[in-house]
């Protein structure tokens, strides 16, 4: 049986990117509509037609959807997430034959002219009262249409991500009120869906796998000064996340880099935890690089070559020397807020870390580079005019990261990085230590939302306010999204994945603009329960502006700079 095949006996979900057609899928398809799967310019038509209703008129609602629509329906989303429940009247069906394949859908930014964009603060807290009867636990507004066609024409929609199980007679209603909400401000076009999603942090708990390999460049880069390097605590070894960047802190310039807070206490650990790591100059505040998954799999690596080779290198020489963590710490806990709410309505997670002089050639001369590879550094350099450059070291596909992108850019209403673009957004980059791949990412113009657990030591649910990311890995062609023609990256890459927390997010000059946190999607056996280690990949990515931590620092210790 394969993995697909196993995914649907236990209720999973297919593998994205195979267009399988299974007999379960055909038989239930028989009991439905004989009509073939609608072009995307059939279902724009429908939409429309559908939504020009009067704005007080309520349209039908589509009923409870089938096990098939339910299965196929998010067909293109990373992580291939399960409808739950949808308003509006639009039909949906497989294809007539089974020789068709599915259209796949994708996500976009909302767009600034959009009559929801200057209100939605406002809004979203309308929305999260109508929730209160269900398990949610993300709200996005974003558009999703079908990939062949122009990102302009897909419709807005509001996508509620709630807890696996969550009943469709449950969900219904509030998704109706929802939408109701909506149409009071004026948005008659947007419909409200509801999918199978769980909020997570982007931090990994696994070991590296027998079939995930690790090249040459990758292992002398994972003990390189670079930043996006794969970190982890001395007391949680098992537990990964990515170094950010670097900087200088106070006065006196303390050198630090900077994480997520979870990265380093896991993500609903005590309080008390915190205060004692702060306290206590022992191995719990320490931080090492690489983790020791990372590292485990690199001795073993090089050690098979010198047994096959009888030829001991010396990079292999000089990791033999590194097997105890406190050879490889890095540095320890330096400061970290309280897990709380802001002003702003964000949680605090993130933390910096006091680097160790002895593990560094030059503390003084550190500098935020990033290696990105070949591809991704060709497609930095295709995305900017020819006069707009990072500062970058063209031999090793290294990037400087220098620069911010602040708060009221992100969110402003004119186009960022590429004025060819249908629907201007801000484009970001990032490069997590898991993937160890350049990924690449559109910002949305409004906010997010999130639910997630106080701390372990308290039953509190507390919701934050989220920058959106969402991935982009396609060429555009006559105002469409070309995913996988002509493409760096792989046609269906999520823009995150576990093990990214700490990421640092960029624009296509090397300014950053935020780092990693969390993100939302599927499990990948589509069953509640679990860690981290169930999530393959996100459908969106949460984002911390940069802007917002430095002042952070800066009220607490005068002064920061970014190296």
């Amino acid at each position: 049986m394969d993995k697909g095949e196993e995914a649907d006996k236990v209720g999973g979900l297919p593998i994205v990117g195979k267009r399988r057609k299974k007999a379960s899928d055909e038989s239930t398809n028989s009991s439905l509509s004989a009509k073939s799967y609608p072009s995307s310019s059939s279902l724009t038509a429908a939409t429309s037609i559908s939504r020009s209703r009067k704005p007080n008129e309520e349209p039908e609602n589509h009923g409870e959807p089938s096990l098939v629509e339910k299965k196929h329906y998010y067909d293109g989303l990373p992580s291939h997430p399960l409808l739950i429940a949808r308003t509006g009247s639009t039909k949906w069906s497989l294809p007539k034959s089974i020789q068709e394949e599915l259209p796949l859908k994708a996500m976009c930014n909302v767009g600034s002219s959009h009559c929801l964009v200057g209100i939605w603060e406002s809004v979203l807290d309308e929305i999260v009262k109508a929730l209160e009867p269900l398990a949610w636990t993300s709200i996005d507004l974003l558009r999703i249409g079908y990939q062949d066609t122009a990102e302009k024409d897909w419709p807005v929609t509001l996508m509620i991500g709630a807890k696996p199980g969550s009943h469709w007679k449950v969900t219904i209603p509030v998704a109706v009120a929802c939408r109701m909400i909506l149409r009071s401000h004026g948005a008659h076009e947007v419909e409200c869906e509801v999918r199978e999603s769980e909020s997570f942090f982007s931090v990994a708990d696994r070991l590296i796998t027998a079939n995930e390999t690790i090249g040459r460049l990758e292992e002398e880069r994972a003990f390189s000064e670079c930043v996006a390097q794969c970190i982890s605590p001395c007391a949680a070894p098992g537990r990964e996340g990515t170094l950010g960047i670097y900087l200088a802190v106070g006065s006196t310039r303390t050198m630090c880099a900077l994480t997520c807070r979870h990265v380093v206490f896991g993500v609903l650990e005590a309080e008390s935890e915190m205060k004692k790591a702060v306290a206590d100059d022992g191995i719990y505040r320490g931080i090492v690089q690489p983790s020791q998954c990372v590292f485990d799999k690199i001795l073993a690596d090089m050690t098979l070559d010198f047994e096959e080779t009888g030829e001991k290198s010396d990079f292999l020489k000089k990791i033999s020397d590194q097997q105890k963590m406190e050879d490889r710490r890095i540095g320890h806990v330096f400061f970290s807020p309280p897990r709380t709410i802001d002003v702003d309505k964000q949680l605090h997670d993130w933390l910096i870390v006091k680097l160790a002089a002895k593990r560094y050639a030059s503390l003084s001369t550190l500098q935020n580079w990033i290696h990105v590879g070949r591809d991704g550094y060709r497609l930095m350099q295709r995305l900017l005019p020819s006069n707009v450059k990072p500062e970058t070291n063209s031999s090793k596909d290294m990037v400087r990261l220098k620069g911010m992108v602040s708060k009221a850019e992100i969110f402003r209403t004119t186009a960022h990085n590429e004025p060819t673009q249908d629907h201007a957004a801000l484009w970001v980059h990032m490069f997590g230590a898991h993937g160890s791949k350049l990924t690449t990412g559109i910002s949305n113009e409004v906010r997010s939302v999130r639910r997630v657990n106080a701390s372990i030591d308290s039953n509190e649910i507390i919701t934050t306010r989220e920058w959106c990311v969402v991935g982009r890995n396609g060429q555009r062609r006559n105002g469409a999204v070309l995913y996988g023609v002509n493409s760096i990256s792989s046609p269906l890459r999520p823009f995150s994945e576990p093990g990214d927390s700490g990421s640092a997010m960029f624009d296509s000059q090397g300014r950053i603009a935020g780092i990693l946190t969390s993100g939302c999607g599927a499990r990948e056996d589509g069953r509640p329960g679990g860690t981290n280690n169930d999530f393959g990949c996100a459908d969106v990515s949460y984002v911390r502006p940069i802007e917002v931590i430095l002042d952070a620092i800066k009220t607490k210790y005068g002064r920061v700079e970014v190296l």
